[in-house]
């Protein structure tokens, strides 16, 4: 199935969860690049960014706060 979003940045929220997780997954099959967002699991968002075999950024930030969603966004520039 073509999605369009081969070359594409994503970005999954909760990347640490088991429901994150398939989701960065379905979308590296995708061809997309990720971004791995985790609030407090940064241990384990940095387990599944070796998992890929793709290059992916980790970020991280409280997202019920403006201050640390504006810099999640920033890095994603």
């Amino acid at each position: 199935m073509e999605t369009g979003l081969e070359g594409k940045t994503v970005l999954v929220t909760g990347a640490s969860g088991g429901i994150g997780r398939a989701i960065v997954k379905g979308f590296a099959n995708e061809g997309a690049r990720i971004a791995l967002h985790a609030n407090k699991n940064l241990e384990t968002v940095e387990t599944l960014r070796e998992e890929l075999a793709i290059p992916t950024l980790v970020v991280q930030g409280d997202l019920t706060k403006e201050a640390h969603v504006q810099r999640v966004f920033h890095c994603l520039l």
